[in-house]
């Protein structure tokens, strides 16, 4: 499988996913981003070719863009379940703590007595949430400043475009749960 930027790997998974072809694809990359790719290197990133291939966090991508936006049942929901990951102990406010769930590396955070999970891959370049830096609201990625809102994934300043995943959570006694 070809190495490209993390950014560039979500939109082709993204628009796969949207039954896009690979061809039209490759030339909106070229496009976009200025790269130039072919359609057989768009195809790799077809989550039925070779499931070992494709990280877990980009077949998720996958599924949840075709849920989103073709309207298709997740037919893996039912099989999600809650985790225990940490302690409320182990999370305190104001700090970032990262644990590694299913393949991927999950960010908690508490603040004002409440929590939030999300990816910690950003999806500007993928850089590490984990070494990043919280305010109020966001956390900022260490390598470009792209933002992200605590609550939603959203973006909240550039360069990054697209939302980080955020993660179902509750809290069961001390035990910090993510739907994984």
């Amino acid at each position: 499988m070809p190495t490209l930027p993390f950014q560039i790997e979500r939109y082709i998974v993204k628009q796969l996913a949207c039954e896009e072809e690979p061809a039209t694809i490759a030339e909106d990359i070229q496009s976009k981003f200025l790269r130039e790719v072919d359609a057989k290197t768009v195809q790799a990133y077809a989550p039925e070719r070779d499931e070992e291939v494709l990280p877990p966090e980009l077949r998720d991508l996958h599924q949840y863009t075709r849920n989103e936006y073709l309207g298709e049942e997740d037919e893996e929901e039912e099989d999600r379940t809650f985790v225990s990951v940490a302690t409320t102990d182990e999370v305190k406010e104001g700090t970032i703590h990262c644990v590694d769930v299913n393949e991927n590396t999950v960010v908690l955070v508490e603040r004002d007595g409440g929590y939030a999970a999300f990816d910690s891959r950003c999806t500007h370049q993928g850089g590490s949430l984990c070494d990043g830096e919280l305010s109020d609201d966001t956390i900022t990625c260490p390598l470009h400043g792209a933002e992200f809102d605590l609550d939603t994934g959203e973006p909240a300043a550039p360069p990054a475009v697209e939302a980080v995943n955020t993660y179902d959570l509750r809290v069961e006694n001390d035990d910090i749960e993510v739907k994984v």
